[in-house]
């Protein structure tokens, strides 16, 4: 039966997320096509009124943490890495573990069980209960570190359907922002004025198990849970390797092998990582800020100093105008913390002889 007027739960769902990302799709689009964000967001999407009004009704300037999108979607970062969880294995480990609101904060105080509360026993009718008191620390996690990318579209991006030119936006912003992401999560890298401590810093890396095959798979894997056991956690662990690693492990121990195995490409070969899931808190004070823009000099460099020092620009650089090679530049800025909660809750080997 068709109704006269239509409920709300007829109407289509909004997804925050892909309207956020469509606020900067427009936004290429129109830089290329030479229309404002509001016809370009009707062009892409002519019948989709919903998510016209959506995107236009505020469309003064890109979406930007301190602009109209950050009323769009509100402090959702932890939404955009939840998104990336396919392609990242610290998107994974994030949205499994606990998320700290840190909208508006520098950091965030976080409570940490220093003494063990006791164990609950058994009494009999009329007994006193035994009263248990521990005591609690807390661990800070932020202040969140800003994790930055420039990527570069052809201009030919104007020729794509709106599917099309989402689907290459998209991916070429979760790509590279994934890859770097799993990099600084599981690193050793020590905490800096601009990059958080990986989760391997500190750690020793418990001795690879020799011989190879099943007999050394299982061993380092029982060592790796068995030093989180002992640790206190044991409730939640996931095990972090290399694909290749990750299909061995599920060849070799099948069905057997009940603990989550996650993929992670960065990691090298031969390094296996158990954590406990619990035990990991991360924050995402708000959306990734991205700008798109058609008149810029990039320098193309993945580790890249300043284009020019003292007057000189350096020989080996390779620098480039957008304007002239018909490029659209990418910018995302995404501000993130970790933290492990459980001394002894991350543990990893390297050198894995199966």
């Amino acid at each position: 039966m068709t109704r006269p007027f239509p409920l709300p739960s007829d109407l289509p769902k909004a997804d925050p997320l892909r309207d956020w990302r469509r606020s900067f799709v427009a936004r290429a689009v129109g830089i290329e096509t030479s229309q404002s964000v509001t016809a370009a967001v009707r062009s892409l999407w002519p019948t989709d009124e919903a998510t016209q009004e959506r995107i236009i009704r505020g469309v003064t300037a890109p979406a930007s943490l301190t602009g109209w999108g950050s009323q769009l979607v509100g402090g959702a970062g932890a939404v955009f890495v939840r998104s990336l969880q396919a392609t990242s294995a610290a998107a994974n480990l994030f949205g499994a573990a606990g998320l700290a609101p840190m909208t508006g904060a520098a950091t965030v105080s976080l409570p940490l069980l220093s003494s063990n509360i006791g164990v609950p026993t058994f009494v009999g009718e009329g007994d006193p209960i035994p009263v248990m008191q521990g005591s609690f620390g807390t661990v800070t996690l932020g202040t969140p570190k800003k994790l930055a990318m420039i990527t570069a579209l052809t201009g030919e991006l104007r020729d794509r359907s709106a599917d099309e030119a989402e689907a290459i936006i998209s991916f070429a912003m979760d790509d590279v922002t994934s890859k770097r992401l799993d990099q600084a999560v599981f690193s050793t890298t020590s905490a800096s004025a601009t990059t958080p401590a990986g989760l391997l810093n500190g750690v020793t890396a418990i001795p690879a198990t020799t011989g190879g095959g099943v007999a050394a798979m299982a061993k380092d894997l029982a060592n790796l849970v068995g030093a989180i056991s002992d640790a206190g956690g044991g409730a939640d662990i996931a095990i972090y390797m290399n694909p290749r690693q990750a299909v061995t492990a599920q060849i070799l121990g099948g069905a057997e092998l009940t603990y989550p195995i996650v993929p992670a490409p960065t990691l090298a070969p031969g390094t296996i990582v158990a954590i406990e899931r619990r035990a990991i808190a991360s924050g995402f004070p708000a959306l990734p800020d991205v700008q798109v823009e058609r008149d810029a000099t990039l320098h193309f460099e993945t580790a890249p100093a300043h284009i020019a020092t003292a007057g000189a620009i350096p020989a080996q650089a390779r620098i480039q105008s957008a304007f002239q090679s018909d490029l659209i530049a990418l910018r995302l800025i995404l501000r993130c913390a970790w933290v492990s909660m459980l001394p002894g809750g991350v543990q990893f080997i390297t050198g894995a002889t199966w």
